[in-house]
């Protein structure tokens, strides 16, 4: 159940098959969860925006040749 609620990312809910006890508990860790990914994409997304921009800074000329 928990797999079906994976397409709706950080909308996902508990689904009613989880005793009343584990709601709050379960509803919990998928927040976590979600921040936790996210949180993993944005290094990995920062890390290549900082990789673009040095190579960027290596390869493209500063005086391209014929622009004299």
């Amino acid at each position: 159940a928990l797999m079906d609620e994976a397409a709706n990312l950080g909308n996902a809910s508990v689904p009613p098959q989880v005793p009343e006890a584990l709601a709050a508990e379960v509803g919990r860790s998928l927040k976590i969860a979600f921040v936790h990914s996210f949180r993993i994409i944005m290094f990995v997304c920062s890390g290549l925006a900082w990789l673009s921009a040095v190579m960027a800074a290596l390869f493209i000329e500063k005086n391209p040749a014929g622009s004299e």
